[in-house]
């Protein structure tokens, strides 16, 4: 991989690009651009690779009118490491770039100081620096240890990947937040609002869960790949009558809009808000998050009527299984192990073996 500087101040670096089957790769220089989150190619070099169009998204231009994009999968080399990205095509408006999705998958990032490419440091982040409160204004949260309410530990387990509740009580995070001051709920509505107006941008790794802004499990090389084994197994469904998606927001409830690793929905268009009726299969994976992703997600997805959910728990490669939404959380939850054999409900044509999710 080289690395030079373009006009605009950026590093260009050398990539190769294929189709998903990886029958004929090309190489090319682009600038890397983090503040994109897709990579974009050239729509010709797209086409010549014969690259389909997997979904038609929504960027919205500089006057704030929505304009349709194409976005595809693709094979990529940076360097002596080879990945799956997405990708969109380019045209006159979307010059070629490498985005920080692309990025965050080969593990680098681009430094603000000197501008150049390093190793991604993966680090734990616990909360948001600031907090979006009413009418846009965002509220400096105090780290942890410097006094005030927000610096507090929050009971309940705000704390990635604990939720602090034992088995029989109850996982709505509003149990145990509302009590302290600083901290505020919002709807769906709301939460799109902040993301349509720049409040949060793409910088910010949030989710919102029953109400609240929280951060999002750290990226992991694992728990990518497991992302990106699931869409390609999906990937030869009709997608002019499906859509699946890696990491996109997903609102599924009044007060519930998650980041799955993965989801897939009967659409013909990518939007923010979907139907429960019309989603097929959510899935996340966890490392550290489990025990959240099990009681306090699982919950919120049955309450929202998703028919199906995946858990996987990549320490211990394990499947968790839940069918049979319920307002109260999913009727039946199996654990399923990597020799097993998992067939999704709504698209039973898909068969899969748990351990050529896991990779093993």
């Amino acid at each position: 991989m080289t690395e030079e500087i373009n006009p605009q101040g950026n590093p260009v670096i050398r990539i190769q690009v294929a189709n998903l089957q990886g029958t004929e790769f090309e190489e090319l220089e682009l600038p890397v651009d983090p503040s994109a989150l897709y990579t974009i190619l050239p729509r010709e070099l797209l086409e010549r690779l014969e690259v389909p169009v997997s979904m038609t998204s929504t960027r919205y231009g500089p006057e704030g009118w929505p304009v349709p994009v194409q976005i595809g999968g693709i094979r990529i080399r940076i360097g002596n490491t080879e990945g799956y990205t997405s990708v969109v095509f380019g045209k006159e408006d979307l010059p070629a770039r490498v985005g920080d999705l692309t990025l965050k998958e080969f593990f680098l990032q681009l430094n603000p100081e000197t501008g150049e490419l390093e190793p991604l440091v993966l680090r734990e982040v616990r909360r948001l620096t600031t907090w979006p409160g009413p009418g846009g204004q965002r509220t400096p949260i105090p780290p942890r240890g410097e006094g005030g309410p927000a610096s507090e530990p929050i009971q309940g387990g705000l704390e990635r990947g604990e939720t602090g509740m034992s088995s029989g009580e109850e996982t709505s995070l509003s149990t145990n937040v509302d009590r302290y001051r600083r901290h505020y709920r919002f709807t769906s509505a709301e939460y799109e609002a902040m993301i349509n107006a720049g409040i949060l941008g793409e910088c910010h790794k949030v989710e919102l869960i029953d109400g609240y802004v929280l951060e999002m499990e750290p990226y992991t090389r694992e728990l990518d790949l497991v992302a990106n084994r699931a869409m390609r197994h999906f990937l030869d469904l009709g997608w002019e009558e499906y859509t699946g998606m890696v990491k996109a927001t997903l609102g599924v409830g009044e007060s519930f809009v998650p980041d799955p690793d993965y989801w897939l929905a009967r659409m013909d268009d990518f939007t923010l808000r979907v139907d429960p009726d019309d989603i097929l299969l959510i899935i996340e994976v966890a490392e550290e998050s489990l025990r959240f992703d099990l009681e306090v997600k699982a919950r919120l997805y049955a309450r929202a009527g998703v028919a199906e959910l995946w858990v996987v728990d990549l320490p211990q490669l394990l499947l968790h299984r839940f069918t049979g939404p319920a307002p109260d959380g999913y009727l039946d939850h199996t654990v399923l192990t990597e020799d097993e054999l998992v067939t999704p409900l709504k698209v039973p044509s898909k068969p899969l073996y748990i351990r050529d999710l896991l990779g093993r």
